[in-house]
């Protein structure tokens, strides 16, 4: 009842328009799937699976491992690699928008948005 009544707060106090509510943990398997971000000018994005686990799609320095959603984020983990070191890195997000086609997420002041691949 709480995460209902705090998304209904953030709704209303951020003015956002959603198309759906913001996920919750119980809302997980709607993450699930491969998204690909809208750019003509590359082609990447992430897999995301019912278990957890995380793949990046056409990032070769940057290894996504793992992934969870829920409060109106998702948090991606994994591996940066580069210039001779492996980080390891955690990226949370807010989850702006949720269809079962497309999902806009934003990163401090970016917006990206993602298509699922079908």
């Amino acid at each position: 009842m709480k995460t209902l009544l705090l998304t209904i707060l953030v709704l209303l106090a951020g003015g956002t328009a959603c198309s759906r509510s913001l996920p919750t943990e119980s809302g997980e398997k709607e993450f699930v799937g491969s998204w690909i971000e809208e750019n003509v000018n590359y082609r990447q994005g992430f897999d995301l699976k019912a278990d957890g686990t995380a793949a990046s799609i056409g990032m070769a320095t940057l290894k996504y491992e793992r992934w969870k959603a829920g409060n109106g984020r998702i948090i991606l983990e994994g591996k940066s690699i580069g210039n001779g070191q492996t980080i390891n890195f955690s990226e949370t997000m807010q989850v702006i928008e949720l269809t079962p086609d497309a999902m806009t997420l934003q990163r401090g002041k970016d917006r990206v948005r993602y298509h699922r691949k079908k």
